[in-house]
């Protein structure tokens, strides 16, 4: 019951003391790209992403596994123009069986004009298949979904890659991740199709 209380009190606190403006996370620890899953970062982890985009855009997230099933990150983005901060949490409320799909709320772009709450699920299907469905407000504006299938490769540094792709009411992602042995991971996209993005996420236990 104490862990069910965290998520909602901690929210409400940063609600009330940021003061950032509008962010934009991307290719964080457990998102695809854009979208978030029902993943979370275990108790104690730390993940580090810095990606660039075309056009002169810079996209850095850091996130912090704070609890079991809980984690709380910042988000930057930078432009020609300005450079935006928000925070964000995710809660899992349910973690994924062979019969239900994992479940978890969580809400970014805190400090903004208008934060982003979503709901999202995730179950891995047959052939090693990832998919991803959730709904949310603000930034999200409705429905957004994905899926992402990871390939083993032996004999070299590089431990596996993964192809993914997502959808949302604005764009259709696509992306990969090149995930060497911990802690680095190589990320390359393209966002709606036609806007590449390039970076790297360090993953820390």
């Amino acid at each position: 019951m104490k862990k069910a209380l965290l998520f909602p009190v901690v929210l409400l606190i940063l609600l009330a003391t940021g003061t950032a403006a509008l962010g934009a996370g991307l290719l964080g620890g457990t998102d695809l790209m854009v979208t978030p899953t029902a993943d979370t970062l275990n108790s104690g982890d730390v993940s580090l992403g810095l990606n660039f985009a075309e056009n002169d855009r810079t996209y850095g997230n850091l996130d912090f596994g704070v609890a079991r099933d809980f984690e709380l990150g910042v988000a930057v983005y930078d432009n020609p123009w300005d450079t935006d901060l928000t925070l964000r949490g995710k809660y899992r409320l349910l973690r994924e069986t062979a019969s239900q799909p994992a479940l978890a709320i969580g809400i970014q772009d805190i400090g903004a004009d208008e934060i982003s709450p979503y709901l999202v699920i995730s179950k891995t299907f047959d052939g090693g298949f990832r998919g991803y469905l959730g709904a949310g407000g603000g930034s999200f504006d409705g429905l957004f979904a994905g899926l992402s299938k990871n390939f083993r490769v032996t004999g070299s540094q590089l431990k596996q890659v993964q192809l993914l792709v997502e959808a949302d009411s604005h764009n259709v992602n696509l992306g990969t991740k090149f995930m060497f042995k911990e802690p680095v991971s190589i990320n390359f996209g393209f966002i709606d199709m036609d806007r590449w993005v390039l970076g790297a996420t360090l993953n820390f236990n």
